[in-house]
């Protein structure tokens, strides 16, 4: 058991040696990506290494999964994921090249972003309720912009269109082609995080997905105050690896939990860090 936890020991203090890759499973400008690399400055900082953030979109996260598990299980490679990535993706691909449960790791839970409902303003609509008057007075002609098939911003709008029975299209995107889209009115309305919306809201759309509001939208409404309760889960986001021993697992949890506590993290990009 001594020499186990000397080396382990020796292990954490020679660690990181060289820079570490953190791998987003979206585009560049995306929610997840504002929150991994306001992360990984942070991270930086703390372990005297650059944390340099890898964008490899595609396939629902499939692509960077399987490019961080081909990597070596050293420490350096770590995953930044989403709840479409481990929760989302095991019901919708019955041929998912990776299991959650075996193949990865969880590391840290980093991040709560709530989804907000935003809405162009060429559609005319200032509140949640004049939304769904409009949108079911015009069944199959609102189109919504989600950032792909099976993302948490389709999921989460599909659950919307449920909970409120309205009808609309699904017209997905990558990387930052949604909130573009939304911006010139061709998909009026969306679901999404947080940090993929924000610089667009300017306080007038309809209202936040989460139960409650977060600190920087005190002017939104949440779903906890709408007519019409349809609560959509909000994004979690955490590091995860893969074959790596305990020990080095309990000093990655620990670093990056101590970088978070010790960083004022909890206001960026409209989420709470954990």
């Amino acid at each position: 058991m001594a020499s186990l936890w000397l080396a382990a020991g020796a292990w954490a203090q020679g660690f990181p040696a060289k820079p570490i890759r953190l791998v987003v499973p979206q585009a560049g400008g995306t929610g997840n990506d504002v929150l991994a690399r306001a992360l990984a400055e942070k991270l930086g900082q703390a372990w005297k290494q650059p944390v340099v953030v890898e964008n490899k979109p595609g396939a629902n996260g499939t692509l960077a999964i399987s490019y961080v598990l081909a990597q070596p299980a050293d420490g350096y490679t770590l995953f930044f994921a989403g709840v479409s990535n481990l929760s989302f993706n095991p019901f919708l691909y019955p041929k998912l090249p990776y299991s959650p449960s075996r193949d990865l790791i969880g590391v840290a839970m980093l991040a709560n972003s709530p989804f907000v409902f935003v809405a162009s303003p060429s559609l005319h609509v200032q509140t949640f309720q004049e939304f769904v008057r409009l949108a079911k007075s015009r069944p199959g002609e609102i189109s919504f912009a989600s950032g792909g098939i099976g993302n948490s911003t389709h999921l989460a709008m599909e659950l919307v269109a449920e909970r409120t029975g309205v009808q609309m299209q699904h017209v997905p995107f990558n990387g930052t082609g949604g909130s573009t889209s939304l911006m010139n009115g061709q998909t009026p309305v969306m679901m999404n995080v947080v940090a993929g919306v924000q610089p667009f809201i300017a306080g007038r759309k309809p209202a936040s997905g989460s139960t409650t509001r977060s600190s920087w939208a005190r002017n939104l409404r949440s779903s906890s105050e709408r007519p019409r309760r349809c609560h959509t889960p909000q994004s979690n986001s955490s590091v995860h690896c893969s074959g790596w021993p305990a020990k080095a697992q309990d000093f990655l949890r620990h670093a990056t939990a101590d970088a978070i506590r010790q960083t004022p993290m909890q206001k960026n990009g409209g989420g709470s860090f954990a």
